[in-house]
């Protein structure tokens, strides 16, 4: 079991569209140190997220994400639309060992 607000996963709430290099921060009044990476197809939808670190502490985690790499100049528009939602490892049961 993992406790004390460490973020365990995000889940994709939607997916948004247009993203070339997605940045995802984790926010908390009371956690720190989360980090994660997104992965996107195609068509820059956000299909999937990777927990890097768990972090501690966290109570009421917002994860946000904004494109980087784009909208100026020669590079391609910023992708928009996503948003995710942080499971934290003591909200649940998240493994086991028999």
């Amino acid at each position: 079991m993992v406790g004390n607000g460490v973020i365990v996963r995000l889940t994709v709430d939607t997916p948004g569209t247009g993203y070339t290099n997605p940045v995802v921060s984790i926010t908390d009044p009371t956690g720190t140190g989360a980090t994660a990476s997104a992965s996107v197809d195609g068509s820059g939808a956000i299909v999937g997220y990777t927990v890097l670190s768990g972090g501690s502490g966290y109570s009421l985690p917002v994860v946000t994400i904004t494109d980087s790499l784009c909208g100026t100049g020669n590079l391609p528009a910023c992708g928009s639309g996503a948003s995710a939602s942080a499971v934290r490892g003591d909200d649940g049961i998240v493994g086991f060992t028999v």
